[in-house]
């Protein structure tokens, strides 16, 4: 079962009415497993954890670049602290965290964003045609008494599943980052609703370009 939060309900419609979107997600918001929300994320997320339903297996956060106060509490502290409640015990959440190569104090917010709220963190950036170097956040609860800037799970993946383009060395290289984009290189606190340091780094990052 696939529960997809959208905010704008023309964007969902989009997905079932325009034929080549249609046909390049081959009819998935008909299916029976699908249930389409059209809310706002952080309402949706809040509501939902004080709700007592369904814990999650895994959660893919595709959120807007945080350029706005409204959209940074999509990459607050507040909000992956609520997300931890939507998740199984051993579940996973994957958050889009910009461009490492031209924001990397953005990209590395969100990493200690997530570790302040109690993720255990493991980025990973790849090649999207479309966008150039990407970078997500791959994060899993911190078991308890460990320090989640020190646990980091290790991203693997099975050989044999036949991907298309996701390989076990595909995977460990895009662990791997130049020293140019590496943490270390900026300087960064965790984002939250009254402190949105991740706007502020995401604008400052896209300065210049249009």
């Amino acid at each position: 079962h696939v529960t997809l939060v959208e905010l704008d309900p023309a964007v969902t419609a989009m997905a079932s009415e325009v034929p080549e979107l249609r046909a390049l997600n081959e009819g998935a918001c008909e299916d029976p497993r699908v249930e389409v929300v059209n809310a706002d994320a952080f309402r949706w997320v809040r509501s939902r954890s004080r709700s007592g339903a369904e814990p999650f297996d895994a959660v893919i956060a595709d959120f807007p670049d945080p350029d706005t106060v409204a959209l940074g509490r999509l990459y607050s502290v507040e909000l992956y602290t609520m997300l931890r409640g939507l998740l199984e015990p051993d579940g996973s959440l994957v958050v889009q965290c910009g461009s490492p190569f031209f924001a990397p104090e953005a990209f590395w917010t969100c990493e200690s964003t997530l570790q302040a709220a109690g993720w255990s963190v493991t980025p990973y950036h790849i090649d999207v045609p479309s966008f150039g170097d990407w970078g997500f956040q791959f994060a899993q609860p911190a078991p308890a008494g460990t320090d989640p800037r020190v646990e980091r799970p290790i991203l693997e993946v099975d050989g044999g599943l036949g991907l298309r383009f996701l390989t076990p060395d595909v995977l460990r290289a895009a662990q791997v980052f130049p020293p140019d984009v590496a943490r270390d290189r900026v300087s960064v606190r965790p984002s939250t609703i009254l402190d949105p340091t991740i706007v502020d780094a995401t604008q400052g990052a896209w300065v210049g370009y249009s």
